[in-house]
């Protein structure tokens, strides 16, 4: 037979893809946060300082600004580029107060020495007329520190922040491959299972009617295709579904009697933009095919596929019920089973889009999803 071109990118490009795109826009939206931070910085160290500088002589007020802006600039660089994440965040926690110390201490002298006049003048007029009162000194040095431990403690506050946005990123992305290995798991799973079910059905007619076998290996390859190809995507159109459905319907109804009645309603082409997760509704058609006909005594199926008033995509499967004998459990359980752990990978905070009940000796089954 041969083999078709692909057009579609491998899964695993496919996804790759997408969260590369998830990590660019998380970037570019930390870069933007941060941007906006240094601007609020660089605007306190601006104007803050206005409030505790002496303004009556332009000239000494533009010198002692610039000083003031200057050092606190470098202490909060100095802080949030080296001190915090080398030592803080790194666990060398006494390090970073032993040299917080001195810094701020020495950066602190710094001020003092800038501001007061000379020691040789003590009685010298500060500008504004204003006298060195023996006061100044403990004034400033409590200013001195008070700002440099505010520049420095913003730093530390801004780091440790991101610090943290970045730790819980992290986790997050972890979670978000742990859950999507899992998914992936869960559909390698739902493949073979899907195979075995169909070799037993050619398996069945390869004495009876080697032509029918020939024909429905030919369909089964048509299904194996779908599964390779589009099981991986992260979603598929509607219509893809549909036709994989289908397909699988009609493999099925060719190896059941007329004493079965299979009635399948699909909706109409004007759903085929939707875009659902893939596999979600097979489990529940094998399901029906394998528990819902009998050899001698009639059986119906019905399968409805509909869209709902809240945009969800609803599967509702009714069938007769005949159960396996507890000496026969062959391939039992696994699709429902595998399609019960998606739904809970998938969709945690909703507990009920499987509903399952017996009424009237009648198995039915409704499952609803939410569409993109």
């Amino acid at each position: 037979m041969p083999i078709k071109k692909i057009n579609s990118l491998p899964p695993n490009i496919t996804i790759n893809h997408f969260y590369l795109n998830m990590l660019q826009s998380n970037t570019k939206r930390h870069r933007i946060i941060m941007l906006l931070q240094h601007i609020g910085v660089w605007c306190v160290l601006l104007l803050f300082p206005l409030l505790l500088t002496d303004r009556s002589d332009p000239m000494i007020f533009l010198m002692r600004h610039a000083r003031t802006v200057l050092i606190l600039g470098f202490v909060f660089y100095l802080y949030y580029l080296v001190l915090v994440p080398r030592l803080f965040l790194t666990g060398k926690k006494y390090t970073f107060v032993a040299i917080s110390v001195v810094v701020l201490i020495s950066l602190a002298l710094v001020f003092m020495i800038t501001d007061i006049p000379p020691s040789d003048k003590p009685n010298m007029p500060r500008p504004g007329g204003r006298k060195d009162s023996g006061l100044m000194g403990p004034f400033l040095w409590i200013r001195s520190f008070t700002l440099l431990t505010l520049g420095a403690g913003t730093a530390l506050g801004m780091r440790f922040a991101q610090s943290w946005r970045q730790e819980r990123e992290r986790r997050k992305s972890l979670e978000n491959e742990q859950l999507k290995s899992e998914l992936s798991m869960l559909k390698y799973q739902l493949q073979p299972h899907f195979f075995f079910n169909s070799l037993n059905t050619i398996y069945s007619s390869i004495d009876d009617d080697p032509s029918h076998a020939k024909d429905t290996v030919h369909k089964l390859s048509k299904l194996m295709r779908y599964l390779l190809y589009k099981a991986n995507d992260q979603s598929v159109a509607l219509k893809d579904e549909i036709t994989f459905l289908s397909a699988y319907i009609e493999l099925m109804k060719s190896r059941v009697g007329s004493h079965v009645d299979v009635m399948v309603s699909f909706p109409a082409k004007d759903l085929d933009h939707l875009q659902i997760e893939p596999l979600m509704f097979i489990s529940l058609v094998e399901n029906a095919f394998k528990h819902g006909i009998h050899a001698q005594k009639p059986s119906h199926i019905r399968i409805d596929m509909k869209q709902t008033s809240t945009g969800s995509l609803q599967l509702k499967v009714v069938n007769s019920n005949f159960p396996k004998s507890n000496e026969d459990q062959s391939g039992s359980g696994i699709g429902l089973s595998n399609l019960k752990k998606r739904l809970e990978r998938l969709y945690p905070d909703s507990n009920n889009r499987l509903q399952q009940e017996i009424v009237d000796n009648q198995y039915i089954a409704t499952l609803t999803i939410p569409t993109a």
